[in-house]
């Protein structure tokens, strides 16, 4: 693949922006998500809270690539062709921890809905395969000669993580909105109405990170002018924001119906549980029967 400078830093500059742009978007969800559900379990908040520190790791490597190359070394194109700074390879290992923790957060959900191991088991196998690979990725781009090497020479294995990415997410998104139809031939209609919106917000989020990622390894196959890295800049941010966004959407749930959910923490989001013994969708509702009298 043919690296020019010029080519290079345009979606580097571009891709640090919508970046910055997301991550401010997710701290205020997350700022959201701890002020309106407090009552959630510690393991869940926990989650939240490492993403969003994964993400400011991720957002801070980005600021330093943007300082190194972009004024630092600005105008000498063999910065391109000598040692990547640190930064490099923590802007490769913070996006393998994002965008390893929030599909293991949904497929252990799934994994609590559905019971059903195999479905489960080969989410889980190509998400691990997906972590172990860039987390080499970045071992490698440490220790190669320059950035374009470490391009050159592990091409495949790039490959290999992003495509295998975006087959989790669709897999994935597949797998939870299948599970709620299941679920929802047993539902009053009412009921029925909240799990179609679950459905459309599973596709909503997870068919975004997915068509990223097959968009970034197109652009890597077959363009020069490295698009890629820009969109690799914004793809854990997508990660994260889907995570907040999926959990902050039970408070519009409060509202659409009559209903009232028992426990903010157990609000309908995809394929999220409470304890044993509850509904095995995740929703926990309480009904009134009103019975009206002849006059």
């Amino acid at each position: 693949m043919v690296v020019t400078y010029s080519l290079m830093f345009g979606p580097l500059r571009i891709g640090y922006s919508l970046a910055t742009f997301l991550f401010g978007f997710m701290t205020v969800q997350t700022y959201i998500y701890y002020q309106d559900f407090a009552d959630d379990p510690l393991p869940l908040k926990l989650l939240v809270a490492v993403v969003w520190a994964a993400d400011l790791t991720n957002q801070i490597s980005i600021s330093h690539c943007n300082h190194w190359y972009l004024i630092k070394f600005f105008g000498f194109p063999t910065s391109l062709t000598s040692k990547t700074p640190p930064s490099v390879t923590a802007v490769v290992e913070s996006s393998a921890l994002i965008s390893f923790l929030v599909p293991a957060f949904f497929i252990y959900r799934l994994w609590r809905s559905s019971r059903k191991p195999v479905q489960v088991v080969l989410l889980a196998i190509s998400m691990t395969a997906r972590l172990i690979a860039t987390i080499m990725i970045g071992v490698f781009v440490f220790c190669a000669p320059s950035f374009v090497a470490a391009v050159s020479t592990f091409r495949p294995l790039i490959l290999f993580c992003w495509i295998c990415g975006a087959a989790v997410d669709v897999l994935l998104t597949i797998a939870l909105c299948y599970d709620l139809h299941v679920h929802q031939r047993a539902t009053m209609y009412r009921t029925a109405h909240i799990i179609d919106r679950l459905k459309t917000w599973c596709v909503a989020t997870g068919m975004v990170t997915s068509i990223v990622a097959a968009m970034m390894a197109v652009c890597f196959c077959i363009m020069d002018n490295n698009i890629w890295v820009g969109i690799y800049f914004v793809l854990p941010r997508l990660f994260s924001n889907s995570l907040l966004a999926s959990l902050n959407h039970r408070r519009s749930l409060r509202h659409m119906d009559p209903m009232r959910i028992s426990n903010p923490a157990q609000q309908p989001i995809p394929a999220i549980h409470g304890a044993r013994g509850q509904n095995i969708t995740g929703i926990s509702i309480s009904t009134d029967v009103l019975t009206e009298m002849p006059r």
